[in-house]
């Protein structure tokens, strides 16, 4: 009533299927899903290395200042030289500005004749580029050659700019030198 079959692969006979040919497929079954698992890992490891640059916009500077008075008051703590110093207060008010969609630079700006340097935040505004004071939200000229309008610990009043790098949070960075 069973006709058998004959597996030229193992070299045996079988009524439905050859056990043996079963037993690779599963094999194979398993092998394809372990693969599978192991280029799952590799994409997710590649896509945890990818940054994500937020969809920004440039904001009015009429938003800009609405933007700092209320983020200034809500990070408004005593500066630390080590730790809460400008660098903090600056990349606090980009990651805020990041999370409300404003496009906005860290910028850190470089002196003649010192080791110590600053970081501010920038914005693109509908009346060009302004400079702030992430601390305070004044705002401040910032001028390769000239002076930098405001106090800053550890720079001597004649604090000639050398250098400014603004990192902006879409992505691109722009440096201004002699």
């Amino acid at each position: 009533m069973f006709h058998k079959e004959y597996c030229h692969k193992h070299g045996i006979e079988y009524h439905y299927y050859c056990p043996e040919c079963a037993r690779d497929r599963k094999q194979e079954e398993n092998e394809g899903a372990i693969r599978r698992e192991e280029q799952k890992r590799k994409w997710d490891k590649m896509f945890e290395r990818i940054i994500w640059l937020p969809e920004v916009i440039n904001p009015t500077l009429l938003n800009v200042k609405m933007f700092l008075a209320e983020e200034i008051h809500k990070i408004n703590m005593p500066y630390d030289q080590d730790e809460r110093n400008c660098a903090h207060f600056s990349k606090e008010i980009q990651d805020a500005a990041s999370i409300r969609g404003i496009r906005c630079g860290y910028v850190v700006i470089s002196f003649e004749h010192s080791d110590i340097g600053h970081a501010i935040i920038a914005f693109e505004t509908d009346y060009g580029l302004r400079f702030f004071e992430p601390q305070s939200g004044n705002e401040e000229d910032v001028i390769v050659g000239r002076c930098y309008s405001a106090q800053t610990e550890g720079i001597a009043d004649d604090n000639i700019i050398s250098r400014v790098e603004i990192m902006w949070n879409d992505g691109i960075k722009v440096v201004i030198d002699k």
